[in-house]
């Protein structure tokens, strides 16, 4: 069914059940995946501190990239991957291009019902343009909407 799947995947709560249903899928259809994790670009000129926060944030990262595909090994799965810096929806796109993905598994937030869920995130972005299928699982936590006492 599947041949190499990207899984997108910003190491909190939104993407563990989809990291599931990459594993899972990757399994059963007996692909390889290719993770990706993205580290949203700050767009300032040559800037010394942005340079060492990227450094921070790309060794960080790298901690829980390790432990990922180390899951994805233990399910039998193979698995390689990278960490960029770039924006989130392009950059996820032009990994499923370059490497020639058929899938891209990634998280989404759950909102509540008295929450409103807003365009221009990372997975609506991708929906409308991928050429490729998306499979977009919700994650285990709900977003909640602001309380009476948090808005002005």
């Amino acid at each position: 069914m599947f041949k190499k799947i990207l899984f997108a995947s910003e190491f909190g709560p939104v993407s563990s059940n989809a990291e599931r249903y990459a594993i899972d899928l990757a399994r059963t259809s007996r692909a390889s995946c290719h993770l990706i994790h993205v580290i949203e670009a700050i767009h300032l000129d040559d800037d010394q501190e942005v340079e060492n926060l990227y450094t921070n944030l790309k060794a960080r990262a790298s901690f829980q990239f390790d432990k990922i595909l180390e899951r994805f090994r233990e399910a039998e799965v193979s698995c390689d991957g990278h960490i960029e810096i770039g924006q989130r929806w392009r950059s996820i796109l032009a990994a499923a291009d370059e490497y020639d993905c058929d899938l891209i598994v990634l998280g989404t937030r759950r909102f509540d019902d008295h929450s409103r869920p807003y365009l221009g995130t990372t997975s609506h972005k991708i929906f409308m343009t991928s050429p490729v299928p998306l499979l977009v699982i919700p994650s285990v936590t709900t977003v909640a909407a602001p309380s009476r006492a948090d808005t002005p």
